[in-house]
């Protein structure tokens, strides 16, 4: 069995997305726990909607998303956690299955692939990449975690998930489950906030990697990152994005 745990807060499309492709899930065999951040659109109806796939659920003002990440592990059961936060998705209907026939091996790490739909109308394919040290080795959405290890560091409000990563990767192996585990929209908070997010990477890096192979990459991601903003000013979003499509349709 396999904890999924679903974070959510003002957006209970997002969150019925979710919700429903847990439902589609041809084995049962998860608890669901759903921790909603207090609130105030119609959140709650959603939820009694769904009342019979859910475990449990918590409806209460937390600290942001790892804060309530944290509280949906303390009511986990099972060995395993994975997240599936409001507006993501299995990938298909056997994920589930999948998960429950290939995670078994104790305090482990498992990596699966993941497609991010963009904002420019693309689907990008997220390779996992087990051996990847300075960053993520796939979406946050397509890892799954030992649970009872899980406690994200509340000082980092974007990047906690590869402080975690980071921090687990020194003690446990990483596995490869080589199948596509998630569907995830882009334009998430790493994306709004992209330089803060960068300044994050680069504060955990030199903690747990080392200092000047992280100062370099740090460098290429801001110079990287500025670039293209350059080029999209320049070029205008929406432009881009009909580019985008005709090279890739």
């Amino acid at each position: 069995m396999i904890s999924i745990v679903t974070v959510t807060y003002n957006n209970s499309k997002g969150l019925e997305k979710t919700l429903k492709s847990i439902q589609k899930q041809t084995d049962n065999a998860y608890e669901l726990i759903v921790i909603d951040g207090g609130s105030k659109d119609n959140t709650a109806s959603i939820l009694e909607s769904y009342h019979n796939i859910i475990s449990f659920s918590l409806s209460e003002n937390d600290s942001g998303i790892y804060d309530a990440m944290n509280k949906g592990v303390k009511f986990c059961t099972s060995p395993f956690v994975i997240f599936m936060n409001a507006g993501d998705c299995f990938f298909d209907s056997s994920s589930v299955q999948k998960i429950n026939r290939e995670v078994k091996q104790g305090d482990s790490i498992y990596v699966a692939d993941c497609i991010c739909r963009t904002s420019y109308g693309l689907e990008k394919k997220i390779m996992a990449k087990p051996l990847a040290s300075y960053s993520m080795p796939t979406s946050h959405q397509s890892i799954i975690f030992p649970t009872r290890f899980v406690n994200y560091d509340l000082q980092f409000k974007i990047c906690s998930d590869f402080d975690l990563y980071s921090r687990l990767k020194k003690e446990f192996a990483v596995h490869n489950l080589n199948f596509y585990l998630s569907l995830t929209e882009g334009g998430g908070v790493s994306s709004k906030y992209k330089y803060r997010s960068h300044r994050e990477k680069f504060r955990i890096n030199r903690v747990h990697k080392n200092f000047f192979v992280s100062s370099v990459l740090f460098l290429y991601e801001i110079a990287l990152s500025f670039f293209k903003d350059i080029f999209i000013f320049v070029v205008g979003r929406d432009s881009l994005s009909v580019i985008c499509k005709r090279l890739f349709k």
